[in-house]
Parts: C-alpha cells; sequence; structure tokens
C-alpha cells in the first residue's frame, strides 16, 4: 500500500495500492473504502496509472452531500447515497 487517508471521524478511507512484478512493470490503483450500512467494507474503484505507469498520490474530503477525492490534480466526487 502507498498510501492511505480517511475523512476524519467517519469510516470512509481512500487508498492507494501499487502493483508491480518485482521487474519492469508496476502502477498505482486508487479505490474508495468504506463501512456500509450493514457494517461490512466495501470498495470502489476510483483511477489507476496503468496507461503512464506513474505514482499516484490521493487527498480526500468530505462535505455534507459528497466525499471529493483529488488524485493527482483530477477531482472525483462521489455522493454519499451512493456508498450503501
Amino acid at each position: 500500500m502507498r498510501g492511505v487517508q480517511q475523512v476524519e471521524g467517519e469510516d470512509v478511507a481512500v487508498l492507494v495500492w501499487g502493483i508491480e512484478n518485482g521487474v519492469d512493470y508496476g502502477y498505482d490503483t486508487c479505490f474508495l473504502v468504506w463501512r456500509n450500512t450493514n457494517g461490512d467494507l466495501s470498495h470502489r474503484f476510483i483511477t489507476d496509472s496503468s496507461a503512464n505507469k506513474g505514482y499516484l498520490s490521493a487527498d480526500i474530503t468530505a462535505d455534507n452531500d459528497n466525499i471529493l477525492v483529488s488524485v493527482k490534480g483530477k477531482e472525483f466526487r462521489i455522493k454519499r447515497e451512493s456508498l450503501s
């Protein structure tokens, strides 16, 4: 895991996972992870760097209606109501 950042006081986080073959190929994948209404962990793919093989960094914030994930300058807005 390359990085994880949680929304303070909430069971929602963004996670960057590194994938590599140990020789010459690797990329990062970014996921949103949360605890659903049943208490189970759920996840959603956000983006990856498989096209350019670069490293990703992610930030997460939240407002009343949305979870906002920023990955290398691109913002992803996820409605809270979709995280059930």
